[in-house]
């Protein structure tokens, strides 16, 4: 049959045929191919290629995973042990210091109490002297401990008021050691001095007060030296 691009009207048309397409049968669309997979065995077999051995990636996973827990693990208690160790280092190092310096205040300090218990005790020296003269009396039986028996003459030198007491509780006793009484005015209140031609005995309270500083490791300072 001829064909033409020329459009023709109406009037030209003499005779027409008309066109019918021959049915398609199921052959022609989809031939059929023996001897192959269904299609979902072959998509499986596709997805197991591509993804390989799913089981097994599952076991490496779980796997992999322990092993880095396990590691994150090792590491925290690593680093806790070393704050740990630091944070014990910083206490003792504190502990350390913070006795050190209670040392340092203890012997800053320590001079200063026993400085205050020194002048306490001189204040209370002083006290007792002028509340109770007998106290002398002891101290004059002291001093005459230091002569030996049938030695010469002596001279007790006493504070005024002392020389009264000690006259009237030791008369006795002075006579037969042959002491003889002078008040003095230049020796303190509970305190005497004992001279002989053999010793001479200074148990006037400023020379025992300063023994007692120096078995204190103390020394008073010059305008202290009489005290209490």
């Amino acid at each position: 049959m001829t064909s033409s691009s020329r459009i023709l009207a109406a009037e030209e048309i003499i005779s027409f045929e008309r066109f019918a397409l021959d049915p398609l049968s199921a052959d022609d669309t989809a031939p059929a191919v023996r001897g192959s997979q269904p299609a979902d065995s072959v998509a499986g077999n596709a997805a197991a290629a591509a993804h390989g051995d799913v089981p097994g990636r599952e076991q490496d996973y779980r796997d992999g995973f322990r092993a880095g827990q396990a590691e994150a693990l090792a590491e925290s208690q690593a680093r806790d042990r070393a704050l740990g160790a630091t944070l014990q280092q910083r206490t003792e190092a504190l502990l350390q210091a913070l006795d050190a310096e209670f040392n340092a205040f203890q012997a800053r300090h320590a001079d200063r109490v026993v400085d205050l218990a020194i002048a306490i005790a001189g204040q209370i020296v002083r006290a007792s002297l002028q509340a109770d003269r007998a106290l002398i009396v002891p101290v004059v039986h002291e001093a005459l401990g230091h002569l030996h028996e049938g030695s010469g003459p002596a001279t007790l030198l006493l504070d005024p008021l002392d020389a009264v007491m000690v006259g009237e509780l030791l008369a006795p006793l002075l006579q037969q050691r042959r002491v003889t009484i002078v008040p003095d005015a230049a020796v303190q209140a509970g305190g005497c001095r004992l001279v002989s031609n053999e010793a001479e005995v200074d148990a006037t309270l400023a020379t025992r007060w300063q023994r007692l500083l120096a078995a204190m490791g103390r020394t008073p300072p010059p305008e202290e030296a009489g005290a209490p």
